[in-house]
């Protein structure tokens, strides 16, 4: 066999292979919607931070119990964060038909209300900027989709993967890794969240019921006396995914 048809068999062997492997590579599914209208889930997260004015860094853990009620644009935030051996806890209510939210403080029973920030609220369905990463299983057989998008902010700018269960869209993991230039001052971010206990419901007024000690509105545009946590705000503004 001389070398001309030596190439010639090769490069239509190199042919045959690439065209199988595009017969077999894996098809994009549909994107997806999470099918209630209103649920609960819990998050366990650990984030890891580099900060660029004085390079300090560090990580810690957090857990949000999350109540969303899509219908009514309106979502309750249940978080505690564990950071320099110091434990802290917040709730944040967020009403987006009323452009308001509450930040309260449950151990001292404060309450403050304030116009919602330029950020998106929590979304049920995977964006249509996201791409399709592939499959992967767990629980042993409970088949997932991974998709990966842009999550850009004032303040965000980076990349966010959401792991979702193929037949109903419910999250089970997350990550995130980027940017948050909040107060001027970047500070790298790497996150990996975890989803569990998620349960349909049919009624969460009851997640929404304000403590006898928040603040009467008077003005919409009432804002905070004291800031809120950076930590929270992060928090807060990275999960606008599931």
């Amino acid at each position: 066999m001389n070398r001309s048809m030596h190439a010639t068999i090769l490069s239509l062997f190199i042919i045959l292979c690439s065209e199988g492997a595009v017969i077999r590579a894996q098809q994009p599914p549909q994107k997806c919607c999470l099918k209630p209208d209103m649920c609960s889930f819990f998050t366990a997260s650990l984030i890891g931070y580099v900060q660029e004015s004085d390079r300090a860094y560090g990580s810690y853990p957090q857990t949000v119990g999350i109540v969303a009620d899509f219908p009514n644009s309106r979502f309750a935030l249940n978080i505690t964060t564990t950071l320099n051996g110091n434990t802290s806890n917040a709730i944040i209510i967020e009403k987006y038909k009323e452009n308001l939210q509450w930040v309260i403080d449950p151990l001292a029973k404060t309450c403050h209300v304030m116009a919602i920030p330029e950020d998106r609220m929590i979304e049920r369905c995977i964006p249509d900027e996201a791409q399709f990463s592939g499959q992967v299983t767990f629980a042993g057989d409970r088949l997932c989709n991974v998709w990966t998008f842009p999550l850009k902010t004032k303040s965000l700018d980076g990349m966010f993967t959401s792991t979702v269960t193929a037949d109903e869209c419910i999250p089970v993991t997350s990550s995130y890794t980027g940017t948050d230039s909040q107060g001027g001052s970047k500070t790298y971010v790497v996150e990996g969240t975890g989803y569990y206990d998620f349960k349909s419901l049919n009624d969460v007024s009851k997640y929404f019921v304000l403590p006898p000690y928040c603040q009467k509105i008077e003005d919409p545009l009432f804002t905070m006396k004291r800031k809120v946590s950076n930590e929270v705000k992060r928090i807060k503004q990275i999960r606008r995914f599931l």
